[in-house]
């Protein structure tokens, strides 16, 4: 930890400064001396403090005190903060009591992960707070207690009160919450916070950030749209006298309301506290001034309602509901929201339709369908009508295909699955590297129209057709073996055809060969599905399916109101597109293509007896003559992206705190949990570079233990493929594909698979 000194002399605290104490921290201008074993029973920052004091201090030649701290002032912490929580340890003073907020808030805030981090309390705290009524917390705190305490909700999310403490702040007769101007003068003083020497800058940065201000721009922004919208709301109810079913009452109001209701109300701020405001007015003493019972009645039942409505319009006004906050997201049983197409978009996508179509011709490609009728999908596709080859699907499935036919016997030919978007046509470069790279090699495109903002009479098809489909294709056009690329919802798509294929039967199970292993997968060991032997390498481009049970994917992409550009671009080009929104919110359970890594270490390893045929090639070897059934797979991961967690993938995959721009397990289809720890312990080896735009220049290597697989005592050859992740911290989703400088890694990645290699 970094130490700090101070020009101002502290205080030592009358209280707690015990002599025999073992650790010093400074909070404001008092000093502590407490007992560092009784805190870090409770504390992580008192338990990770464990460097000597600084060589020059006072206490550097005590050897009874551990550590002296000087808490950075930027953590806002108190020394009545401290106190109170120090009086609970050392003098069993009770701090949840419902009667002592102000004492529940002070733990609140200096317990919490951003200040002395002691988690049990500091969750306690939570739930207490959470749970009590506004009606107990307000009148128990001034004005700056409620911008701090506001603060402190947001920051650990009590969606309980927060918006009890937004309208008690906006109708606080001292509330001022329009912009200050900074003072140019005026720059942070203090001293920095104690961290371990392990600990760089940036960790520091991130385990404890500033608590933020009482009164940030958001904050400020919402009460005074808060305040203008009850002023708007009241205001015509309160220069209205109300009218009453009787014509005597109605002139009593007319009569009185000037004098009992709009000249105190102006007088007092009332038009800014409606509800306040109208409780006074249920208060009244009306019958006195000529009402009768009935309408006395009839009109305080009409207030009540009003305040219960002022109540429920404020979560419009503050741009947030709490039932709505606390909502899951339900794919398909939620309302499937679309958004208009003018016809002109639609003759938009024709046009760059026909473009794509002519540029696949142009390299070589041929366009194949199960059917030729024009209007299968809309906009109409009239080139394709003309030139389209019968495709030996049947009719129910629409799943046409481009075809360059494969020519080289050193090299696999390639499958592609595309992303939500207009088609194959932003992947046009990608396609072109492809086949400047290998000139001979096939490659089959397959489209999904549902997906390719047009409007269709069939839905993507469920995994177990695709899965037979492809299969069905790669036989007639004779291809043993394919690498697959997939990209986006292509990869979910993949994902769901691998675990189908794992899951079919189309073989007994006795003809079943399982390798040896000590770590089971979900699924069973792939060997089934007749597809799966003819799938080789994996090429996964921004992938969907990992930590796809995890709410980011399904919220970036239906649920997040669009705010930046890029937000907008996917929420209207791809979100709300009527297909695309009915294959989301109707056809994607993520059950079927969540992929865990068990999963994947399943696809990747060796699932075929040697000496098996398949399409007249043993699988002993290769297709192009390679001595390994190996299969690896490739993940391209972008650090900015909008809509896949990709950091949380990496790391998930990889094991490893830091990221690098490329990453290899070496045989990690075998690896089992020691082999992870290894790798993030830091046991890998470093070195090399990759040329990826604003990644980090370096490469890692991480083997896992081959001897533990197999029986114990014998040395057990790994089978398994390799895991390969490249990473750019600095590109957004599908981004990868726009210069040759991001597309270069990932064609090289592509290139040693297509060999097999």
């Amino acid at each position: 930890m970094a130490f700090g000194t101070s020009e101002i002399i502290p205080t030592h605290h009358p209280v707690f400064w015990f002599d025999d104490g073992s650790v010093v921290f400074r909070v404001e201008d008092h000093t502590f001396k407490v007992h560092r074993t009784l805190l870090a029973r409770h504390s992580n920052f008192f338990a990770r403090t464990d460097l000597a004091p600084p060589p020059n201090s006072d206490v550097a030649s005590d050897p009874e005190i551990d550590l002296h701290i000087v808490v950075d002032p930027s953590r806002r912490i108190r020394a009545k903060d401290v106190e109170v929580l120090l009086e609970h340890f050392y003098h069993d003073v009770p701090i949840f009591s419902k009667f002592q907020i102000p004492r529940l808030i002070a733990v609140l805030r200096v317990s919490s992960p951003l200040q002395l981090d002691f988690p049990s309390i500091h969750a306690l705290a939570r739930e207490r707070l959470s749970g009590a009524s506004p009606h107990t917390i307000l009148p128990s705190l001034d004005l700056e207690a409620l911008e701090e305490t506001l603060a402190l909700a947001k920051q650990h999310e009590l969606l309980s009160i927060q918006k009890a403490l937004y309208y008690h702040l906006v109708t606080s007769s001292d509330a001022h919450f329009e912009d200050d101007e900074p003072d140019p003068t005026e720059s942070p003083t203090g001293h920095p916070i104690p961290t371990p020497d392990s600990e760089t800058a940036a960790d520091a940065d991130v385990a404890h950030p500033q608590t933020p201000h009482p009164q940030d721009d958001e904050t400020k922004r919402l009460l005074s749209a808060l305040q203008s919208s009850l002023i708007s709301h009241f205001t015509p109810i309160l220069f209205t006298p109300p009218a009453t079913p009787h014509m005597a009452c109605t002139d009593v109001f007319a009569d009185t309301w000037m004098s009992l209701v709009i000249a105190p109300a102006i007088a007092s701020g009332g038009v800014t506290r409606p509800i306040e405001t109208l409780e006074g007015w249920k208060g009244e003493e009306w019958k006195a001034h000529g009402l009768c019972d009935a309408c006395v009645e009839e009109k305080k039942a009409e207030w009540g309602e009003e305040q219960g409505k002022i109540w429920e319009m404020m979560d419009l006004w503050l741009s947030f509901n709490l039932d709505e906050m606390s909502r899951g997201s339900r794919l398909t049983l939620d309302p499937v929201q679309t958004v208009h197409r003018p016809l002109v978009w639609y003759s938009v996508v024709c046009l760059v339709d026909t473009i794509t179509s002519l540029n696949l011709l142009y390299l070589g490609f041929k366009h194949y369908s199960a059917t030729r009728r024009w209007f299968q999908t809309f906009p109409p596709r009239p080139l394709l009508s003309l030139i389209s080859r019968n495709a030996d699907l049947t009719p129910d499935i629409l799943l046409p295909y481009w075809y360059r036919p494969h020519r080289s016997t050193t090299e696999l030919p390639i499958v592609f699955l595309h992303g939500i978007g207009i088609g194959l046509h932003p992947y046009l470069p990608f396609i072109r590297d492809t086949i400047a790279q290998s000139p001979d090699i096939g490659i089959l495109l397959v489209e999904f129209l549902p997906i390719s903002m047009h409007m269709t009479t069939h839905p993507v098809p469920p995994a177990p057709l695709i899965a037979s489909a492809l299969n069905n294709i790669l036989d007639s056009l004779n291809i043993p073996r394919v690498v697959v690329v997939a990209h986006s919802y292509g990869t979910f798509i993949t994902s769901c055809v691998l675990r189908d294929s794992c899951t079919s039967h189309h073989t007994s199970h006795d003809s079943i060969y399982t390798p040896p292993s000590s770590s089971t997968p979900s699924l069973p060991i792939p060997h089934a599905h007749p597809l799966l032997p003819k799938l080789a390498h994996t090429l996964l481009i921004d992938p969907i399916p990992v930590l796809l049970h995890l709410p980011p994917v399904a919220h970036n992409f239906l649920y997040r109101a669009p705010r930046e550009a890029a937000e907008w671009q996917l929420w209207y080009f791809a979100s709300t597109d009527p297909d695309v929104a009915r294959t989301l919110g109707r056809a994607f359970f993520w059950t079927e293509g969540v992929a865990w890594k068990e999963d994947v270490r399943g696809w990747m390893r060796v699932d075929t007896p040697a000496g098996t045929e398949i399409n007249g090639a043993a699988t002993h070897t290769s297709a192009v003559g390679g001595s390994s059934r190996r299969r690896h797979i490739a993940m391209v991961l972008a650090g900015k992206d909008q809509i896949v967690p990709a950091e949380s993938v990496r790391r998930y995959l990889t094991g490893s705190p830091e990221a690098s721009a490329r990453w290899v397990g070496k045989g990690w289809a075998d690896w089992v949990v020691s082999d992870e720890d290894t790798a993030e312990a830091g046991q890998a080896t470093s070195g090399g570079s990759l040329p990826i735009s604003g990644a980090s220049g370096t490469e890692t290597v991480a083997n896992g233990n081959p001897l533990e697989r197999g029986n114990v005592g014998q040395d057990v050859e790994r089978t398994g493929g390799d895991l390969e992740v490249l990473f750019y911290p600095e590109l957004d989703h599908a981004t990868v594909f726009d210069s040759w400088e991001r597309r270069k890694p990932v064609l090289e990645v592509l290139g040693r698979f297509v060999r097999d290699i």
